[in-house]
């Protein structure tokens, strides 16, 4: 493999309090020779931020070496691997709640009509090194979010092979393209289809749903 293979290839971060047994064996489904995950147990923390920006409790990262070195190598399989136990760990977490806490002189700062999960989401990074993160409904069907998956994937695998052309292109044509501004990717609820949005973008949607 090439010197990324030093890099994680799979980035995995989940609530410390959380017991390892309920998700043990699905980072177990997804190891392979050579496939380097990294995995962290992390504190609760405070945020000031939009709620859709705020990191989820259990949040997955592929990144950039999982393509260009791992996944060139081992092939497709992994990736329909992958695949599967993210679903996997998506419908095990689907149920968990989550409490947004404000200040009590700001008790309207919390989107009454926000329905993305606080959970869940999975963030990929694509062939520019843009981060893509993937937000998760908490109204829809666990079929809805395995198909947000499958497509949001699709795509990446499209961008990787030309990422002058394809999908994501398309999608995010006129976002901000700064490299630090981060995409976001929602399951709309009425045609169950993937939206694409910049930092912007989400704002002004969590304006539109207080």
């Amino acid at each position: 493999m090439t010197n990324d293979v030093a890099k994680p290839h799979i980035g995995i971060s989940y609530p410390s309090g959380f017991p390892e047994y309920y998700i043990n064996d699905i980072f177990e489904s997804i190891k392979s020779p050579g496939l380097k995950i990294d995995i962290r147990k992390e504190e609760p923390a405070i945020f000031a931020s939009v709620e859709w920006m705020v990191p989820t409790f259990f949040a997955v990262y592929l990144l950039k070496p999982y393509f260009e070195s791992f996944l060139a190598e081992a092939g497709k399989d992994h990736y329909l691997l992958l695949k599967k136990g993210l679903k996997e760990l998506a419908k095990r977490v689907k149920g968990i709640g989550a409490r947004t806490i404000v200040s009590s002189q700001s008790p309207d700062k919390v989107a009454k009509n926000n329905d993305q999960s606080k959970i869940f989401s999975i963030s990929i990074q694509t062939k520019s090194g843009r981060i893509i993160k993937l937000l998760f409904d908490n109204t829809l069907s666990e079929e809805d979010w395995d198909e947000a998956i499958d497509t949001l994937f699709e795509y990446v695998a499209e961008n990787y092979n030309n990422p002058l052309q394809g999908k994501l292109v398309e999608f995010t044509e006129g976002f901000r393209k700064e490299e630090y501004v981060q995409y976001y990717v929602i399951i709309d609820k009425e045609t169950k289809r993937i939206k694409f949005y910049d930092d912007m973008g989400i704002i002004k949607l969590h304006r539109e749903n207080p």
